[in-house]
């Protein structure tokens, strides 16, 4: 016959494991989630310096193009700008398409322990 003593030790037994997995899990998914963080980011640096680095020749191109490198620094910047309004103008999509795209991937059905 089981005691209630030893239904309250394992009952007891079990929930601490069980939040020891939790915490473990957690634990993991932040890992993750930091480990992406620093790979988005230094991602993120170097594209940086890549558009910066084309923008500069793009300038210095125009420049030669139309015989004067302030007016090809402008027109490079002129570019951007409008790309700029562009995004802009467009805000909403982009935030229901990053939105979409990012929630869909952490929302797959996940295994529940």
């Amino acid at each position: 016959m089981l005691k209630v003593e030893d239904v309250v030790e394992n009952l007891t037994g079990y929930i601490e494991s069980r939040i020891e997995v939790i915490k473990l899990d957690l634990k993991n998914e932040i890992t993750h989630a930091g480990v992406n963080a620093g790979v988005g980011i230094i991602v993120g640096i170097f594209g940086l310096l890549t558009l910066f680095c084309l923008t500069v020749a793009l300038g210095f191109w125009l420049g030669d193009v139309v015989d004067s490198r302030a007016l090809g620094f402008v027109l490079a910047g002129a570019f951007f700008l409008l790309l700029s309004a562009l995004l802009l103008a467009s805000k909403a999509a982009l935030q229901r398409l990053v939105a979409r795209r990012v929630f869909s991937k952490y929302s797959q059905n996940k295994p529940q322990a």
